[in-house]
């Protein structure tokens, strides 16, 4: 390609040696546009940067694609192994779910076939007494329930 870098160098520095004030000589006001001192501190549109050769600049995009794809890969294995995990949890959740209605289906058939129906409402009340001051006493109604259950009225009246 067309190389400009080394044509503007010399440009610019030339121009800058006759711009500097000359050895042993102050800069004043009066003639600083006249004569320019260097300043230690350039400004980045002065900067020359100096390219770098065309086989640096290969080892670093094949470094760089080399970074992208080992972080990809990394990715994606991480990816891979959080879906798996996931799947995982979610066939433990569904076998759990199966088991707990398959045990819930055959205790409402064991309620339904029995002859008393006050078995069933009971076991479907909690009858613990609870010690919170905030609950209504329900102690009458709990041992209503427990009577109807032990003793269950007539089918006949």
């Amino acid at each position: 390609g067309y190389d400009t870098t080394s044509s503007f160098v010399e440009r610019w520095t030339s121009r800058t040696r006759l711009r500097m004030a000359p050895a042993g000589t102050r800069s004043s006001r009066r003639n600083s546009t006249r004569y320019h001192t260097p300043s230690l501190f350039v400004s980045p549109a002065r900067r020359v940067v100096t390219p770098s050769p065309p086989q640096e600049i290969r080892q670093r995009e094949e470094k760089e694609q080399s970074v992208t794809a080992e972080n990809l890969e990394r990715a994606k294995t991480a990816l891979a192994d959080f879906d798996s995990e996931r799947q995982t949890k979610l066939r433990d959740n569904m076998a759990k779910n199966r088991e707990a209605e398959q045990r819930l289906m055959e205790q409402i058939a064991s309620d339904v076939e029995s002859d008393n129906p006050w078995d069933r409402i009971v076991s479907l009340v909690d009858l613990q007494t609870s010690t919170s001051d905030e609950t209504l006493d329900v102690s009458r109604m709990r041992q209503v329930l427990i009577q109807l259950k032990n003793s269950p009225p007539s089918k006949d009246s």
